[in-house]
């Protein structure tokens, strides 16, 4: 597991592997409610990245807008700390997010913005949260959905 810090925009993250630290990654856009695109700063190589266990809005969904903001609201202005997991089926580094303490995903399912995804077919098995993570983020989920917050209220429900 690689773990890496990293800054909204702005600034530059460090991170280790095989013992060897380099500068990391910089986040450089939010694309949508469960992709960001980074920037490798030992490469310079470009990079989608896909937040681990969630699917938000596509584009032209209900809410998409809002769950870009939502994430952008969240990370944006903080270092994010970064692990990334791997490579999904398409390409996309797959990785876990931290804001402060708090687990980027977590946050963004429990405010409605996006629901748990354990079935997309693009991520491999071990790339999947684990029954544990499932379990609490259909709780927050749950959660959002009863208090009609995000995706679950008045901004997409009969649409």
């Amino acid at each position: 597991m690689i773990l890496i810090v990293a800054a909204f925009g702005l600034g530059y993250g460090l991170g280790f592997k095989g013992g060897k630290k380099w500068d990391g990654y910089r986040i450089t856009r939010v694309v949508d409610g469960d992709t960001l695109g980074v920037l490798d700063l030992r490469t310079g190589r470009d990079w989608r990245m896909r937040l681990w266990g969630i699917d938000a809005p596509e584009a032209k969904e209900c809410g998409a807008k809002e769950s870009k903001q939502e994430l952008e609201k969240i990370i944006g202005g903080m270092n994010p700390k970064i692990s990334i997991l791997g490579i999904d089926g398409f390409g996309r580094l797959v990785a876990r997010l931290w804001s402060d303490n708090d687990e980027v995903v977590k946050t963004i399912v429990a405010d409605g913005w996006a629901r748990v995804d354990i079935s997309t077919e693009s991520v491999y098995e071990d790339l999947k949260p684990s029954l544990d993570d499932i379990g609490e983020m259909r709780r927050l989920e749950d959660k959002a959905k009863v208090a009609k917050s995000g995706m679950w209220g008045e901004v997409c429900v009969g649409k």
